[in-house]
């Protein structure tokens, strides 16, 4: 009986306050909803020939692995950040792919809608260039 007391005035106690007693809970892992629309970022990489690819990230070391938390911080700065930033991917590209392999790295905003079936891709409803640059 007692056990049943301390147990209902613990509970009455820490009701009021928020924690999570297990990890995952504080994650909130599904609490955001997911929208129709939503903005991302792509980072081209142009060859001299034309050639126009996704920039492999994963090629240029661990400093460059968090460039999409990067891209997203775009519309707060200045140009001229945004400009220096894209220079240091395309001197990175070039310092890991070779100088013959970057003719010009472009960064574009893209908005995809989701699509009706959570299997199918998402499509692309828009997208505008943010910034382009050559290496130095």
């Amino acid at each position: 009986m007692a056990v049943v007391v301390l147990g209902a005035m613990a509970v009455a106690l820490v009701a009021p306050v928020r924690f999570a007693l297990w990890p995952i809970t504080s994650w909130e892992l599904f609490s955001r909803p997911r929208v129709a629309e939503q903005a991302t970022y792509r980072v081209d990489l142009v060859a001299p020939d034309g050639a126009v690819g996704p920039l492999p990230f994963s090629r240029l070391g661990a400093g460059h692995r968090r460039w999409l938390t990067i891209a997203r911080t775009f519309p707060a700065v200045t140009p001229e950040e945004r400009a220096r930033v894209c220079r240091a991917w395309a001197d990175a590209a070039v310092a890991a792919l070779g100088a013959g392999q970057v003719g010009e790295v472009r960064v574009r905003r893209v908005v995809n809608r989701a699509a009706p079936r959570a299997a199918d891709p998402p499509r692309p409803v828009s997208e505008r260039l943010v910034v382009r640059c050559t290496p130095s």
